[in-house]
C-alpha cells in the first residue's frame, strides 16, 4: 500500500515527465522556436521559401528585398515579421536592415534570379549588377550577420547558391560566376568566423520550374531536355530545396562547417542519354539493364 507522500511524489515524477516530454516534443516541431532569423533575397522563390518553412518552425523573421511580408507571415503568437525592401548590396543597407530586429540567431543568404547575357555580348554593367546582387551582397551580409550576433549567439550563417557555380551553362555566365565565387566565400568565412563559433555551409540548387527559359543555350544542351536528365523526372519545388536549408541550419549539423551541399535532385549526375522519366518502365524486371 502506498502512502499519501509516495502517491504525491509519484503523481510529481509523472507530471514533469509529461511535461519534459510535451517540451521535448514543442521543441521537435518548433525547433527554432525563440530565434530570430534574416533572410535575405527575400524576393526569390528559394530564400521566401525558406522563410516560411522557419516561420512555420517557431522563428521569428527579418526579411531583406520585400517591401512587406507576403500572406501567411505576420507578428503574432510571439513571432515577429519585420522587412526592409532592399538587399544588402552594401553596409549600410545591412545595418539598416539589422536595426529592425534586437538580435539575430541565424542567418540565410539568397542568390537573386540569373540574368541571361554572354561573355562576347555582354556588358560591364550587366556583369557589376549580378556580382552586387549575389556575391556582394553574400559578402556584406555574413560580416554584418556575424556583427550582430557576436560570440555570445554564435550560429549558422547559411548561403543559398546554385549549381552552376559548377555547370557552366553559357547561358547565364555571369550568374555562375557570381556563384563560383559564393563557394569560395564559403570556404574562406568558414575558417574565419568558425574560430568565433559561427557555422557558415553553402546549399548549391539543381533546377527549378522554369529554369530552362533562362539556362537554355545554343552552345549547351543540359537545359534543353532538363526534366529527362533528373532522375525524379521534374525539376525542385522550393519548399524541397528550403527542407535542406533548415538541416544545415539546425542542430542536427552542428558540426558542419565550410560544407556545400547539392540538392539537385541528381541532375549534375546524369551523363546517359535516354529518358529518365520512364526509369519504371526499364530495368527491375521490366527488361533493362537490372534485369
Amino acid at each position: 500500500m502506498i502512502g499519501c507522500g509516495a502517491e504525491r511524489e509519484l503523481w510529481s515524477w509523472a507530471k514533469a515527465a509529461e511535461l519534459s516530454e510535451r517540451g521535448n516534443f514543442l521543441n521537435q516541431a518548433l525547433p527554432f522556436s525563440g530565434k530570430t532569423a534574416w533572410v535575405t533575397g527575400a524576393d526569390s522563390a528559394v530564400a521566401m521559401a525558406v522563410a516560411k518553412e522557419l516561420y512555420r518552425r517557431g522563428a521569428s523573421l527579418l526579411l531583406s528585398g520585400v517591401e512587406s511580408p507576403p500572406e501567411g507571415l505576420s507578428s503574432g503568437g510571439g513571432q515577429t515579421v519585420a522587412c526592409y525592401p532592399r538587399n544588402p548590396t552594401d553596409e549600410e543597407r545591412a545595418d539598416r536592415a539589422l536595426g529592425l530586429v534586437a538580435r539575430l540567431d541565424l542567418m540565410v543568404a539568397g542568390t537573386r534570379s540569373p540574368e541571361r547575357s554572354s561573355i562576347a555580348s555582354g556588358s560591364a554593367a550587366i556583369f557589376d549588377r549580378v556580382i552586387e546582387e549575389n556575391l556582394t551582397a553574400a559578402f556584406v551580409a555574413l560580416r554584418a550577420a556575424a556583427r550582430k550576433m557576436g560570440r555570445s549567439r554564435s550560429g549558422p550563417l547559411l548561403v543559398l547558391s546554385s549549381i552552376h557555380g559548377d555547370k557552366p551553362t553559357a547561358g547565364a555566365p555571369v550568374f555562375g560566376i557570381a556563384n563560383g565565387g559564393l563557394a569560395m566565400l564559403v570556404r574562406e568565412a568558414a575558417q574565419d568566423l568558425g574560430r568565433f563559433g559561427f557555422r557558415v555551409n553553402l546549399l548549391r540548387y539543381g533546377p527549378l520550374e522554369g529554369d530552362e527559359a533562362i539556362f537554355r543555350s545554343e552552345r549547351s544542351g543540359i537545359y534543353w531536355d532538363m526534366e529527362n536528365r533528373i532522375p525524379r523526372g521534374r525539376p525542385a519545388a522550393p519548399e524541397e530545396i528550403a527542407r535542406a536549408v533548415l538541416f544545415l541550419c539546425g542542430e542536427d549539423a552542428s558540426f558542419v562547417n565550410g560544407a556545400v551541399l547539392t540538392a539537385d535532385g541528381g541532375f549534375l549526375g546524369h551523363y546517359v542519354a535516354g529518358d529518365s522519366a520512364r526509369r519504371w518502365d526499364i530495368g527491375f524486371g521490366g527488361g533493362g539493364a537490372c534485369e
